[in-house]
């Protein structure tokens, strides 16, 4: 997968380049298995039924990596993550299929760089599970 790198000097306002992701049980799985967070809420459809759900959560953690790997495709790997904040807004369960998105609020730029923020969603059909806010350092060479 080719990476989307972001304007030379991005702008308030930029959009970020959304990003789909399916959520089957092998990923939810194998980030347990990262993670070491074997709860059966995670992973197991009849503890999910005796909880009273359809099918197994998604881990909540699951969506901060999720969106540090989209914010590290579209920066670029010289790129540091200074700051990333998660709210929780509507659960989402395996087998779905997400759309990370966002886009710049806010631009600063100093000898050390360009510091960039932004606030991002992960959308679940139509409405949005998780809402986010984030901050990127971007080297020096990026804004001059």
């Amino acid at each position: 997968m080719q990476a989307d790198r972001p304007p030379l000097l991005p702008r308030p306002g930029d959009q970020l380049p959304e990003v789909q992701v399916d959520l089957g049980s092998s990923r939810l799985v194998a980030y347990a298995g990262a993670t070491w967070d074997w709860h059966p809420l995670h992973h197991d459809t009849a503890y999910a039924r005796a909880a009273g759900l359809d099918r197994p959560m998604v881990d909540g953690q699951l969506f901060g990596a999720l969106l540090t790997s989209a914010l590290r495709r579209w920066a670029g790997s010289s790129a540091r993550l200074e700051s990333l904040g998660l709210r929780y807004r509507s659960p989402v369960s395996v087998d779905d299929t997400v759309t990370l998105g966002g886009r710049v609020t806010e631009v600063d730029g100093d000898d050390d760089g360009v510091r960039v923020s932004l606030e991002l969603t992960v959308r679940n059909g139509g409405r949005i599970a998780v809402s986010a806010t984030a901050a990127l350092q971007l080297p020096p060479s990026v804004g001059g």
